[in-house]
């Protein structure tokens, strides 16, 4: 498959935009400024998506104001009445690889299912959430998130009620919230927990450190993994060894490199366990070849040229199991009472091992 065009990806982030905000009062795109931090992209490439959809008729500009979509022509431009079904995708939108190969994997198994795809981004915001369920819960058969901090009380609990109410089919991946009903496709994170520690227990260490989320599923789970393991390969747990984070510390690059720096300057571990791989790719510069590193989720393909101990991102499956579940939910009058949930068994790479693999 070739690779994506930077432009391509302004472009359709912009088609999103506007898929989201195109029944409520926004009208005004995100600024080239904007555009130009969230990819890392030249000023020239960002015109030159703008311009692609000036040309088609979907965004005018305003001279000294800025660039406006027009939402007369929206719905004749990006909609395809045609498909027998209509599904949402609400997408966190912090970790951009796991989440591109996630959409591939949904793009291929429900491309010749006559289903039109939508995508939405919170970037972990339960206000911007809210805005995507609102924008979803009228025209759309199905929806599939990725939950908004889930470890948390979540204030948009009343729209899930009536989406329920609706029979829209919904099925959460990654992060779910435990007062709603509906199938959740996740990863054994528990399970990916112990084997990491037991790996590193075996190369002899003692002193195991850990990353944390505290305001996610995921991340509450790998934690209470990590407990259990040090636990059952009788290993002290030490306070300071435990670093807690919060989601939206991964989005202030200052602030979050303070905290890791402090951590990272005053802990004695010999093994450091990363929650993800964004936690990952920010200390790992840092520490060097001063502690073992490991880590879950690894979302990108590079992890034998960087050795990692690491449980492999299923991204591209998980997104392939979403889809078929989804497809099946639709064709199912009973849904209901059937069970679309699914556990993914993790996939640990060991790089110090011949057999580099084992889930």
């Amino acid at each position: 498959m070739p690779k994506k065009l930077k432009k391509d990806l302004i472009y359709e982030y912009i088609l999103v935009f506007i898929e989201q905000n195109k029944y409520n009062s926004i009208k005004k795109v995100p600024s080239e400024n904007y555009l130009c931090s969230r990819y890392m992209v030249s000023r020239e490439t960002v015109r030159a998506a703008i311009n692609q959809l000036r040309e088609e008729g979907i965004l005018y500009s305003i001279k000294g104001s800025g660039t406006y979509f027009k939402s007369n022509e929206i719905d004749n431009e990006i909609i395809n009445s045609n498909c027998k079904y209509r599904i949402a995708t609400i997408i966190q939108g912090q970790d951009k690889f796991a989440n591109d190969q996630f959409i591939k994997g949904l793009k291929a198994e429900i491309e010749n299912k006559n289903i039109e795809l939508r995508i939405f981004y919170t970037d972990n915001k339960f206000s911007q959430e809210r805005e995507c369920l609102l924008a979803c819960s009228k025209g759309f058969d199905g929806i599939i998130i990725d939950g908004v901090k889930a470890s948390l009380m979540n204030p948009n609990l009343d729209i899930y009620q009536k989406i329920e109410q609706k029979d829209i089919r919904c099925i959460f991946y990654n992060n779910y919230y435990p007062e709603t009903n509906f199938p959740k496709i996740i990863i054994d994170d528990k399970g990916c927990a112990d084997l990491l520690v037991h790996q590193l227990v075996e190369e002899g260490h003692k002193d195991i450190a850990g990353i944390f989320y505290c305001d996610n599923y995921q991340g509450t789970e790998k934690y209470r993994g990590f407990i259990h393991s040090l636990l059952k390969h009788n290993i002290s747990i030490k306070d300071d060894n435990l670093k807690w984070l919060i989601s939206d510390n991964i989005n202030e690059e200052k602030e979050f490199q303070r905290i890791i720096n402090r951590f990272l300057s005053t802990n004695k571990s010999s093994a450091i366990i990363c929650c993800n791989f964004m936690i990952l790719k920010h200390i790992q510069h840092k520490i060097k070849n001063l502690k073992k590193l490991a880590c879950f989720d690894y979302s990108r393909d590079d992890w034998e040229k960087e050795n990692i101990l690491c449980s492999l991102s299923p991204s591209y499956e998980v997104g392939k199991k979403v889809g078929k579940n989804m497809a099946n939910m639709l064709d199912d009058s009973n849904f209901k009472i059937h069970d679309y949930s699914y556990i993914f068994k993790p996939i640990i790479y060991y790089p110090q091992k011949t057999d580099h693999y084992i889930n």
